[in-house]
């Protein structure tokens, strides 16, 4: 797991403008955030728990 959480915060992550997909387990809603920013918590507007669900990149690399 180590590798994967040092490609997560990578230079070429930061590249291709990684950003962690995170879904509320009690509403469904779904917010995006880079790698290491609001990681996890609680929703305020519902009171459910943020998951980590995925992963997006920027359509095109810099």
């Amino acid at each position: 797991m180590a590798d994967y959480d040092d490609y997560r915060y990578s230079e070429e992550a930061q590249e291709h403008d990684l950003r962690i997909v995170w879904s509320c387990d009690r509403c469904g809603e779904e917010r995006e955030d880079y790698p290491g920013w609001n990681e996890g918590g609680v929703h305020k507007g519902c009171g459910g728990e943020w998951r980590a669900v995925g992963e997006s990149y920027l359509a095109e690399a810099r």
